[in-house]
């Protein structure tokens, strides 16, 4: 039985899927093993989205294109299969904040600023001249920070 000729968006769909789902059970189990705020451990997702775009358009080269393409077609099978593993990531991104972790925004939050007040030597709601800044800082970067403590 000959097989059907493949459009490259079609394949970049299939392939995109694929990577997407790759992509979303590589979260869960980050999750699952409390790795998901590691940010070396998440190099690893970049990998999996590199992997797939190699990978689908290798098998769309040799499958569908007698071994031969062409750079303007594989650079579109690389940004299709990018594009709907994104689209595919960005769903469930959704899915993760609003149902399985809500504190995640907050999270992150956190561990980008933190590292940005140690090193200027900064504890939020100490005392100024105008009196306490805590709740304006507070309200800013979305944390309770009451007087240089964490509550």
């Amino acid at each position: 039985m000959e097989e059907k000729k493949r459009s490259v968006s079609s394949n970049g769909l299939f392939y995109g899927l694929i990577t997407g789902g790759a992509m979303i059970v590589l979260s869960l189990i980050l999750f699952l093993l409390d790795l998901y705020m590691n940010r070396a451990v998440n190099w690893i997702s970049y990998l999996v989205v590199i992997g797939g775009m190699v990978w689908g358009t290798l098998e769309y080269r040799k499958k569908y294109s007698n071994g031969f393409l062409t750079f303007g077609k594989a650079f579109s099978s690389v940004f299709m299969i990018g594009l709907f593993a994104g689209i595919v990531s960005s769903i469930y991104l959704y899915i993760f904040i609003q149902f399985i972790h809500p504190g995640f925004v907050n999270e992150l939050l956190d561990q980008a600023v933190y590292p940005v007040r140690h090193a200027a030597g900064l504890t939020f709601g100490y005392e100024t001249a105008g009196g306490s800044s805590a709740p304006i800082n507070g309200t800013i970067l979305g944390s309770n920070y009451t007087n240089g403590s964490s509550d």
